[in-house]
């Protein structure tokens, strides 16, 4: 079997470059979820056994995942990935950055700590991996603090064929409107890699998920996925995963993930795990995120403060069972309809 064979068999790299086509629009389509079709019904049983598979597939396959990102996270994105079931490689000189992509089963981009000349490697791995059909996963790292960041994000989800797109909630909303006239109030409002607005958001989360709310990266995160034709996943109080077509909610999680640095690119680095197994991007990102939230969750019960929880996360990881995770996944799904 070759290590580019998705799960259910077909060739992951004609997927990968199905999301090729980058539509620019320049405005955001009227697009409003539904939520009633399967909003009550809990996680169906094909997809639970979906996600048991996945993590199966990392566990056997072990993919390599070629990681470009700053030196704050790079330590705890490669213990992730290798508690995970993946085998990390961080290789960073333009000299050598594409023929280790090329050769890689997954390429993970992260903004972090951006400098010209890493955004040069990335452009370089992106390329290459793009070529041969590595699928490619993008952590804007802080995309509304500056134009540089914004421009690079641009930039690299044009040129590249990106598989998935990884943010936060606030850098997904922000990278919904940067190439959209629309500049809604507070849209530069930043504070570190989140924004204000997210922050805000966070704490009537809980409570809108009683309703049956979507939450607030949702509208975002979907329009973005029409965009550039891929997958986009936004980290928060709850998670949202989106295509063009599909949109699901993670509900797993815990509020000692966003109490150590790292835990964003420690998701999009399990994104790049699941995607080298040969998972399709939005069952990749589903998997990355339930499993991410699970061992937070269990993490937490066993934790006495973010410093015990951070080793504790790890082993958490390192003890997820495929059936652990079918068991313990809270996904709502959600059908898209378009008004007008």
């Amino acid at each position: 079997m070759s290590r580019r064979q998705s799960v259910n068999g077909s060739d992951p790299s004609s997927a990968s470059r199905g999301f090729g086509a980058r539509a620019h629009s320049g405005e955001l389509p009227a697009a409003t979820p539904n939520l009633a079709a399967a909003w009550a019904a809990g996680v169906p049983a094909s997809l639970s056994a979906a996600l048991a598979e996945v993590l199966s597939a990392v566990r056997s396959r072990r993919p390599l995942v070629h990681q470009l990102a700053g030196p704050v996270s790079l330590p705890d994105t490669a213990n992730a990935i290798l508690a995970f079931g993946g085998a990390p490689v961080m290789a960073l000189a333009p000299e050598e950055v594409a023929e280790v992509a090329g050769q890689a089963d997954a390429l993970v981009l992260n903004l972090g700590m951006l400098e010209s000349d890493r955004l040069q490697a990335m452009r370089l791995a992106g390329q290459a991996a793009s070529r041969v059909g590595v699928p490619i996963v993008l952590d804007p790292v802080g995309v509304g603090t500056t134009a540089f960041r914004a421009a690079a994000a641009e930039a690299l989800l044009s040129q590249l064929l990106v598989s998935v797109v990884r943010g936060n909630a606030g850098e997904i909303v922000h990278l919904a409107r940067l190439g959209s006239p629309v500049r809604p109030e507070g849209w530069r409002t930043v504070r570190g890699v989140d924004t204000a607005a997210q922050l805000a958001a966070a704490e009537a989360s809980a409570a809108a998920a009683a309703e049956g709310v979507l939450p607030p990266a949702a509208e975002s995160a979907s329009w973005l996925a029409r965009r550039y034709g891929l997958c986009v996943a936004a980290t928060g109080p709850r998670d949202v995963v989106a295509t063009a077509s599909q949109l699901a909610i993670v509900e797993n999680g815990t509020a000692l993930l966003t109490q150590i640095s790292g835990s964003g690119c420690i998701a999009s680095a399990l994104v790049g795990c699941c995607l080298g197994a040969g998972a399709e991007p939005f069952l990749a990102a589903l998997t990355a995120l339930v499993a991410l939230g699970l061992a937070g969750e269990q993490a937490a019960n066993e934790a006495a403060g973010p410093g015990t929880f951070r080793a504790a996360l790890l082993d958490a990881l390192a003890a997820l069972t495929p059936q652990a995770l079918a068991a313990g996944a809270r996904v709502r799904l959600a059908s898209l309809t378009r008004s007008g």
